[in-house]
């Protein structure tokens, strides 16, 4: 159970860091700097993209470092006369870290675009220019929640497609 918890425990604080470096680079506005894990980062494009880059490192080695390590998290199977056992499979569990990630990203771009309050020209969200009018912002914010809801429950609804077959 405690291996369990640090497993928990790493795949959430690699998605905190993932989502805060994803965050730093997209990062459009040129300013003084910005405030992102506690420190504040010059808002020019090399230290963006060298912040951003960075964390985006240690976000994804955070995430996949349960399954690098995966004989130490892994509980020893006991032998069963069936010899069924679900094998783990490494790159279905790298593409439902992505799109875990995926989904987490665009939920938060959406919830970000939901709840934006100016009302003006446009806004940069998704690589998109979306006008700042109420009838867009609900629009583009209500299909990025959907799309990032699909993607977060993806992986859930086609479990079967992720976990290996038992042999026989």
């Amino acid at each position: 159970m405690k291996k369990a918890i640090v497993f928990l425990v790493m795949l959430i604080a690699g998605l905190i860091v993932t989502e805060q470096a994803v965050d730093i680079l997209m990062t459009r506005g040129r300013g003084e700097a910005i405030y992102k894990m506690g420190m504040l980062i010059p808002a020019q494009d090399f230290y963006l993209y060298l912040y951003g880059s960075i964390f985006l490192l240690i976000g994804v080695l955070l995430i996949l470092s349960p399954l690098l390590f995966r004989k130490f998290f892994m509980t020893r199977e006991k032998k069963v006369s069936t010899n069924s056992k679900v094998k783990w499979n490494l790159k279905r569990a790298v593409v439902f870290f992505i799109m875990l990630i995926a989904g987490l990203i665009v939920t938060e771009q959406a919830i970000d675009i939901l709840t934006t309050r100016g009302r003006g020209e446009a806004i940069y969200k998704m690589g998109m220019l979306i006008p700042a009018q109420d009838f867009y912002l609900y629009l583009y914010g209500s299909i990025f929640l959907l799309l990032g809801i699909l993607l977060i429950l993806s992986p859930f609804l086609f479990r079967k497609s992720f976990i290996a077959k038992k042999s026989v």
